[in-house]
């Protein structure tokens, strides 16, 4: 069975955002609670991706 990379995926998982966003789960999960931060799929109870294009503009705004 092939395995979908990172570099293949639509998708990041929660590690991925914090590394490219590096702040604290505390704040990262308060800026999902008010809107700040674009919200995740769940996927599974545990589960929550982020959409790659989402992020990458949040992030991009962010920086300017």
């Amino acid at each position: 069975m092939a395995r979908i990379t990172h570099a293949e995926s639509k998708f990041y998982g929660l590690g991925d955002v914090l590394k490219l966003f590096p702040v604290s789960r505390t704040t990262f999960y308060t800026m999902l609670k008010n809107g700040t931060f674009p919200a995740g799929k769940k996927i599974a109870p545990r589960i929550v991706l982020w959409s790659k294009e989402e992020v990458d503009l949040f992030i991009s705004s962010k920086l300017k």
